[in-house]
């Protein structure tokens, strides 16, 4: 067995539960995957910098269509990595907490003033002998998987949320350091961070204002009604077998036990990097993205996407290493490279392609009304071909190709267009 299949089995096995969330678990996988890898001891080196293998995500989709359960299967899966301690005693080695209403306390720590107190008083410092430590570690410090079902709390942009937020990008960074009434908690911080929320304004500042983004693995799944009913039906066919999700959980532990045995063969100071196929891979991948980028963007837009280029290759880097390891390799090949492609272009169609569509100055919307004006003139009522409706569109609404093909492309999806050869026409029964 190796990365493909170890995946694939789990993106099988946690859609019995989570039903039709292939794209989520996937995501899931490798957050759980990075946290594995860091508690091993397993780091990467890429362009002279080492860090760890750490994949932060965050999963963008409508409310009540099972991103909860998904989270409840990972964890689930998290904890069936486990191993013997020296009193004999079977330890997890991923710990994994999910938040509901986050809390500096809760996230970051307390300090304890009179503990604080008693050993300024004593002039006392850390190392020496009657030192009392005053802090209680919060999630950031004590766990490895911090799951955030909710995760509005991490982009809200108010005056008190500000350092919120920065406390969130640090962490990812890998350090705490936040200031607590007299005292400050400092600490490297090694938890995987995982959202999941439904699209929010705040992304639009996100995007433009902010480095957070580039910082996560981010994928972002708009459903149709139709899937969301389609959805419900799959649900509600499959709520009577409660032991369905006893035998998942027993196959995602036999699961985790093999890809356990695959990674205990590495030491602890094993360092991953590319070998000359892989940067080629990269390279080849980066020529190609680099083309399509310098088409069809241009001013502010273009020099955002540029910022997440240096993310994604550094995304390559760390989802092979992921794929490296779990195919027994102590290097990084075209062959990891190009199996994690397709789940790098996830990002890249979420960020760039879905997440800045929606928030660019001109609206999705008055694409979509242009064309219903278009394909509604009596002249045009047997259709455009659809080349000519996307360039006209364009030129007419000066925007880029990028936003027209995606709104073309929804309204196939949704049926309001109807397509026959090369010519697209509006559906008069919609």
């Amino acid at each position: 067995m190796g990365f493909k299949q170890f995946i694939d089995d789990y993106i099988k096995l946690s859609g019995e539960i989570s039903i039709d969330n292939e794209m989520m678990n996937g995501t899931l996988f490798f957050a759980v995957m990075g946290a594995l890898l860091n508690r091993k001891g397993i780091t990467i080196q890429y362009n002279l910098s080492e860090f760890s293998p750490l994949i932060h995500v965050l999963h963008i989709q409508d409310s009540r269509t099972g991103k909860g359960i998904s989270l409840e299967v990972m964890r689930n899966f998290a904890g069936s990595f486990t191993e013997m301690d020296e009193e004999g005693e079977i330890v997890e080695l991923l710990e994994t907490k999910i938040i509901g209403d986050a809390t500096d306390a809760g996230l970051v720590g307390i300090v304890d003033p009179n503990i604080h107190q008693r050993n300024s008083n004593k002039g006392l410092l850390p190392g020496d002998e009657d030192f009392l430590n005053p802090i209680t570690y919060g999630a950031l410090a004590t766990k490895d998987l911090i799951c955030f079902p909710e995760a509005e709390e991490m982009f809200m942009t108010g005056p008190h949320k500000e350092g919120r937020m920065k406390t969130f990008q640090l962490a990812i960074d890998g350090i705490v350091s936040k200031t607590l009434g007299a005292s400050t908690i400092e600490y490297d911080c090694n938890a995987t961070i995982i959202g999941t929320s439904y699209f929010l304004k705040e992304f639009e500042k996100m995007v433009w204002e902010r480095g957070i983004f580039q910082r996560l693995y981010i994928t972002n799944l708009d459903l149709t009604p139709e899937q969301v009913f389609e959805r419900n039906r799959k649900l509600n066919k499959g709520s009577g077998n409660p032991s369905k999700k006893e035998e998942v959980n027993a196959d995602l532990d036999k699961l985790a036990k093999k890809i356990l045995k695959v990674v205990n063969n590495f030491n602890s100071n094993t360092i991953l990097s590319l070998n000359e196929t892989g940067e080629d891979a990269l390279l080849n991948i980066l020529d190609e993205r680099e083309s399509y980028v310098l088409r069809d963007f241009i001013g502010k837009e273009l020099r955002l996407v540029l910022s997440y280029i240096s993310a994604i290759n550094v995304l390559y880097v760390k989802m092979g290493a992921i794929a490296a390891v779990l195919n027994g390799r102590d290097i990084i090949t075209h062959e990891e490279i190009e199996q994690v492609d397709p789940y790098v272009r996830l990002y890249w169609k979420s960020v760039v392609m879905d997440i800045l569509s929606r928030i660019q100055n001109r609206s999705l919307e008055d694409i979509r009304k242009s064309i219903y004006t278009m394909l509604g003139n009596k002249e045009n009522k047997e259709g455009l071909s659809e080349k000519e409706l996307k360039n006209t569109v364009k030129i007419k609404l000066k925007c880029s190709s990028r936003s027209v093909n995606k709104v073309v492309d929804d309204m196939k999806k949704n049926k309001e267009l109807l397509t026959k050869k090369d010519f697209v026409k509006l559906n008069s029964k919609r």
